[in-house]
């Protein structure tokens, strides 16, 4: 039977062998259309930030990116201290390096001045989520998925919670909007263990 149908085992197996390899490269990123390893074209490359004066047209944005993921962005025109100065006194002068800043040069008419902070914005700054550690319940600070700190050890075990509540917790989904509110869903989880 081998020798009747070999061609056609040899062109099945040569084919299954050629997917492979094109899954492959696939995977790699080989057949992409776009070369992903090209850095992004950056407008401050494009713009002689030297040369770029502040003037009352000029836009300023100021945006501060929190760790729980939010942003705060504020326009701001230019003051009258702000006016005549090349983008690099500006900068030294109000958005240092030294501080967090980093810019983006969108244009001469618009510059973004940006920094991360380590901190949860107003919104999420009371925020409590369920999650576990070393195998046990802790309440940790924060909204879902930041992994800012313990806010409590609960002393309960994973492995004693129902299946549904172990599974959101394993996955984030436990989120409240107060640590009031995390310690009641708490307190009721030890009376459900009692």
């Amino acid at each position: 039977m081998w020798k009747k149908y070999r061609h056609i085992y040899l062109t099945f197996g040569f084919a299954f062998a050629f997917s492979m390899f094109l899954l492959f490269l696939g995977e790699q990123g080989y057949l992409n259309d776009r070369d992903e390893t090209k850095p992004e074209i950056n407008l401050v490359n494009l713009i002689n930030t030297q040369e770029i004066e502040i003037g009352y047209s000029t836009d300023i944005y100021e945006e501060i990116i929190y760790s729980c993921g939010d942003t705060k962005t504020r326009l701001l025109k230019p003051m009258d201290d702000y006016v005549g100065l090349t983008f690099y006194q500006m900068r030294n002068k109000w958005y240092p390096k030294s501080q967090g800043w980093e810019y983006q040069i969108i244009s001469p008419e618009q510059i973004v001045f940006y920094m991360e902070k380590d901190v949860f914005c107003s919104e999420h700054k009371n925020y409590r989520h369920l999650a576990q550690l070393d195998g046990m319940v802790v309440m940790m600070y924060g909204p879902s998925g930041s992994d800012i700190g313990v806010a409590h050890y609960t002393g309960i075990p994973l492995t004693y919670m129902p299946k549904k509540m172990k599974k959101q917790i394993q996955d984030g989904k436990l989120e409240f909007s107060n640590e009031e509110e995390a310690f009641q869903a708490l307190d009721s989880l030890e009376e459900f263990m009692n």
